[in-house]
């Protein structure tokens, strides 16, 4: 009982002296992006979601190519959700909703592959996570400033939409 007493009052007291400052979580913020390569990961699941748009509605298309495109899809939101939280609360459940977007999406997507007539799903899923990628890099750069993400991926990339 007294080890659980100390350690409450022991964090208590550390976290009094945490900096909630603006500059402090952007500075936070800016670090997180950098170090895990927010940018980059915005910009391969982007390359993603036009790579399946474009393999589900290729006339070439084959089950086994569709399906492999769609696991590197998942695999890639499952890796870039890994990273989560990052400082920001708001940005973190920004990102968390365009990555559970996109494992709907790589789903979805799947389930194209032998049927085309669930392609609604998976445009439904690749919508959604597109705007909240949006919404995640207004408030990276509302943080950080310009240049928050520096692959450029505020550019817009042809998904397919």
């Amino acid at each position: 009982m007294v080890a659980v007493a100390t350690l409450v009052l022991s964090t208590a007291g550390c976290s009094s002296h945490h900096d909630t400052s603006p500059a402090a979580s952007a500075a936070a913020t800016a670090t997180w992006a950098k170090s895990t390569g927010l940018g980059s990961s915005i910009a391969s699941l982007r390359t993603d979601l036009a790579k399946s748009t474009a393999q589900l509605n290729s006339p070439s298309s084959t089950v086994n190519k569709d399906h492999t495109i769609c696991a590197a899809m998942l695999l890639d939101a499952d890796q870039a959700n890994s990273n989560l939280p990052a400082p920001d609360g708001t940005l973190s459940s920004l990102l968390s909703k365009a990555y559970g977007d996109i494992g709907t999406a790589a789903n979805a997507c799947y389930a194209a592959a032998a049927n085309h007539a669930k392609l609604p799903a998976f445009d439904a899923a690749k919508s959604s996570a597109l705007s909240y990628f949006a919404e995640a890099e207004a408030r990276a750069q509302e943080l950080v400033g310009p240049g928050a993400l520096p692959t450029g991926t505020t550019a817009p990339v042809d998904s397919g939409v």
